[in-house]
């Protein structure tokens, strides 16, 4: 669920900074390189962290701050200016680099004695799952506010779109961004449920 959005996000986003708010191929790079710089510097801390403390909290944090995050995105695109899109970017790196390490942590800590190779492999293989169909659940829920694009002006960029049903589109994905996360911190809750139950975790 959590690599819904992030996937969906990196899709969904550069042509938000495009379409929306002007930008050139080169200034969407550069803004949405804030995300991976703060991610890159604080994931070692995150990691360090979840060792600490129990990764299943970690994760809840992590993902109520996601969803809360999305839905506000969700909602301020229509603002002006670049204030609640960089605040987003920054949230969204504080969110994730706290779910990232700890949620690696707790799969293999609640895979079964001598089965960690297997839960490892799984667990790759969903990340590769989610993030396509991640790209494909939000490229869907946007297309649905958008007019017939005729093959002559494929481009988003040249398709004559009015901004505000550019918009609807863009705010409806992040919606469900927001729920997305939403069923992530669901199931970190039913993870630490179990933990508790059979007697594992951090304390």
């Amino acid at each position: 669920m959590a690599y819904l959005l992030i996937s969906g996000n990196a899709f969904l986003l550069p042509f938000y900074l495009e379409t929306i708010k002007g930008l050139n191929p080169q200034k969407t790079g550069m803004i949405l390189l804030l995300y991976s710089v703060i991610y890159f510097f604080l994931s070692p801390y995150a990691g360090r962290l979840s060792d600490k403390i129990n990764p299943s909290i970690l994760c809840i944090v992590a993902m109520a701050s996601a969803s809360v995050n999305a839905f506000v995105f969700s909602f301020s695109m229509y603002e002006q200016g670049f204030v609640f899109v960089i605040t987003f970017l920054i949230w969204l790196a504080l969110s994730f680099v706290l779910f990232f390490s700890p949620n690696n942590n707790q799969i293999m800590s609640i895979a079964p004695a001598g089965k960690h190779g297997i839960a490892s492999g799984i667990f790759n293989t969903t990340i590769n799952l989610s993030t396509v169909f991640g790209v494909a659940i939000f490229e869907s829920v946007f297309s649905q506010f958008l007019p017939g694009i005729s093959t002559k002006s494929a481009n988003l960029l040249n398709a004559g779109i009015p901004r505000e049903i550019l918009l609807k589109g863009f705010s409806a994905a992040y919606v469900l961004g927001g729920i997305v996360c939403m069923l992530a911190l669901g199931f970190s809750i039913m993870v630490m449920i179990q933990s508790k139950k059979r007697g594992g975790g951090h304390e």
